[in-house]
């Protein structure tokens, strides 16, 4: 039987290494049965379970749970009270028998070349069977860590099944930089985008200085502390941390309180020596990393790097961590995806001779106390009596914010290269920078 519990849709399935099995729609089922997880919170541990996407049970009455967010398979054998985490996985399949797979986004059957074998697409199959024979699948890290890549100078939290992450560089003893990135984030304005989808939040402390984006159609974020396959255009989604740009073999010459991974690729260094050009390094049987080699370039020097991990905790990170989120950030902090956009930005005009200028806003602005209109204005630098413009101002709301609006520009004397540079009030543009968005006039 397979179990697609995020609907729980009951699909019949084949037995592993048994034939098909009809089960009487009156059957009884004994109601003395051990409970190995659930009832315990969403998570890591062996008697929790992180978005179980398949269940299955073998004729020996051993189960299998495929967890999604956990990138693993848990086995129990008949009557254990702990699971055994046979290994981790890339994507939420679970095999039956007849060479035969099910994939959990559509529950669609699809062939593959080895019975009782998990894989992620059929040209890389898992290499760990169900029943521990070879090697293990492409390595991870656990999907809830808390660890530093640079001896404690950098703390990053990462919490896929809570789709939220942090990042923490020390500067000094009493300076230090903050990024945040979560869905749901808190102490956002009731029914505003940043209620609804991913920000992250960049800050410095002290003094508080703070800047953040939105990913959402309108928006983005044009700095990223995370890993950069997280982000999607303006969509993100908080995924495993390591991500390997080839496929990793498992040694078979590991030691014994390693587990070793090396790519099926190697890189020559600028030595000419060759090496494997991805390299990772585990506690034995854990998903706990420990080092990390590759082949990289360093201005005109290729060699390998290395990075050494200091694992902080294994599981649902601190909810402290998260705390010095500060939580006026919506109407203290930057959103960087505010501003403007021009057409043309830079323009030649001579003696009373005009042009003109589309401008619009590249997000709706923010909705502040009921009112969400920003009212721009300009003011000339270098020849501040060289131009006239009309309309003297512009309003812009939530829903003609992408509508351009036309500022007439007219040359009444000859002088410098000018700028006209925006003022802003309301609409959550405060904290917007106006030299961002000048008009350039030679």
């Amino acid at each position: 039987m397979f179990i697609y519990t995020s609907h729980f849709c009951f699909i019949p399935a084949p037995p592993l290494r048994a034939p098909s099995v009809d089960i009487h729609p009156n059957v009884t089922w004994s109601k003395n049965g051990v409970t190995v997880a659930g009832g315990n919170g969403r998570g890591n541990e062996s008697n929790q379970l992180g978005g179980p996407r398949g269940l299955y049970v073998d004729d020996d009455q051993t189960v299998y749970v495929a967890a999604f967010f956990n990138n693993r398979i848990v086995e129990w054998k008949r009557g254990a009270t702990r699971g055994k985490n046979l290994c981790a996985y890339q994507d939420s399949f679970i095999v039956s028998s007849k060479e035969l797979i099910f994939n959990d986004e559509n529950l669609q059957k699809r062939p593959i070349l080895t019975i009782t074998r998990v894989i992620d697409r059929p040209e890389r199959a898992f290499t760990r069977y169900l029943h521990g024979e070879g090697d293990c699948t492409q390595p991870y890290f656990p999907p809830q860590i808390v660890f530093s890549p640079n001896n404690g100078l950098t703390t990053i939290a990462i919490d896929e099944i809570n789709q939220r992450a942090y990042q923490k560089v020390t500067l000094s003893s009493s300076a230090s930089d903050i990024a945040v990135v979560m869905k749901h984030f808190p102490y956002a304005i009731p029914d505003s985008p940043q209620s609804k989808y991913y920000v992250q939040l960049l800050a410095n402390f002290p003094p508080l200085s703070c800047l953040y984006g939105t990913y959402w159609k309108y928006g983005g974020n044009i700095y990223n502390s995370f890993p950069s396959y997280w982000l999607n255009g303006s969509s993100y989604e908080i995924k495993n941390y390591m991500k390997f740009n080839y496929d990793m073999i498992h040694s078979n010459d590991s030691s014994v309180n390693e587990d070793y991974w090396y790519s099926n690729v190697t890189c020559r260094t600028e030595s000419g020596d060759s090496y494997p050009c991805e390299e990772i390094y585990f506690e034995k049987n854990t998903q706990i990393p420990l080092r990390f080699t590759s082949v990289g370039r360093k201005g005109w020097n290729v060699r390998q790097f290395t990075t050494y991990y200091k694992v902080i905790s294994v599981g649902k990170p601190d909810d402290k961590l998260f705390d010095s989120i500060p939580k006026n950030w919506s109407i203290a902090c930057r959103d960087v995806m505010l501003g403007l956009l021009y057409y043309p930005q830079t323009s030649k005009i001579n003696l009373n001779q005009s042009t003109e200028v589309q401008v619009w806003l590249r997000t709706p602005p923010h909705r502040i106390n009921g009112n969400d209109t920003v009212r721009i204005q300009w003011q000339a630098i270098e020849c501040n009596d060289c131009f006239t413009w009309t309309p003297k101002q512009l309003y812009f709301n939530s829903e003609n914010f992408h509508e351009r609006q036309t500022l007439t520009i007219t040359r009444v004397k000859n002088g410098l290269k000018t700028k006209l540079i925006p003022t802003f009030y309301g609409g959550g543009f405060d904290f917007v920078i106006p030299d961002l968005y000048p008009i350039i006039i030679e």
